[in-house]
């Protein structure tokens, strides 16, 4: 059925073993004209609803501009392009010639798969530049690194590096394929990303300075994505079969969430 015939069925699904109900099917079969303003009527109700729930979006999250990958430090924004990346500050705007992460008072970007750089949030004064193997994300704070490399086996790490010693470098987390990480997101000497295998999704976060990890969150009927962390808080998406849910809860293994925004799935 077509949405616009499944509604009616619907709507007489409760009464179609009475008389009652079959004389309604049987009237709607023998007169399409009974049907087609059935259709337009649910057609109608689905646009107002459409409509509405659209408003109550617009009014709930202000909308900045295409792009993906979002971070933020303080009144500091940045996300990535097609063309790079958007450091929005103070309300200016900065193109920058890379995908951008905040942490910190300090963004990093790459500008290829070996060139990354760490510069001030503020006025983007050159901190650290590094040649380093294939990268294809970056997570910064004020005192750590981290980058997201890809092996020669097709596989992922995640490669740590204080600021202050960027030669030495830290392997926190690396998977085989198929199964994948996500990019980091940095909160002082807190690390938080994803992992992705086939049998399940969970979210892990890593104490830099203290070489230690814990997984805080996993599932195996939905897909975990995109944590970032701050103030021992937690968000992340979490996509089921039938919606995407934006969540916030504590750094705490089972903690809680709250449901921030929802969408239907795609």
């Amino acid at each position: 059925f077509g949405i616009g015939r499944a509604l009616p069925i619907v709507a007489i699904a409760p009464v179609v073993h009475r008389p009652s109900g079959v004389a309604a099917l049987r009237t709607m079969a023998e007169r399409p004209g009974i049907l087609r303003g059935a259709r337009i009527v649910d057609a109608t109700a689905i646009a107002l609803a459409a409509v509405l729930l659209l408003a109550g979006e617009a009014k709930a999250a202000n909308n900045l501009g295409p792009g993906w990958d979002p971070s933020a430090s303080a009144d500091t924004v940045a996300w990535a392009t097609a063309s790079g990346g958007v450091l929005v500050s103070g309300g200016a705007r900065t193109a920058l010639p890379g995908r951008p992460a905040l942490g910190g008072s300090l963004v990093a970007w790459r500008t290829d798969t070996t060139n990354v750089h760490v510069a001030t949030a503020g006025d983007l004064t050159p901190v650290l530049d590094l040649q380093l193997a294939y990268v294809d994300a970056v997570g910064v704070s004020d005192r750590w690194l981290v980058t997201r490399e890809r092996r020669p086996d097709g596989g992922d790490s995640l490669v740590a590096r204080a600021l202050g010693t960027p030669d030495q470098a830290t392997v926190v987390a690396s998977v085989a394929p198929p199964a994948q990480l996500g990019r980091p997101s940095l909160d002082g000497d807190v690390l938080v990303f994803h992992v992705a295998t086939r049998r399940e999704s969970r979210i892990v976060t890593a104490d830099l300075a203290a070489g230690t990890s814990q997984t805080v969150r996993r599932s195996r009927s939905a897909q975990l994505a995109h944590p970032s962390t701050l103030a021992g808080r937690l968000l992340y998406v979490r996509q089921t079969a039938t919606a995407q849910l934006l969540e916030l809860g504590t750094l705490a293994p089972g903690s809680r969430n709250r449901v921030l925004y929802r969408l239907g799935s795609p």
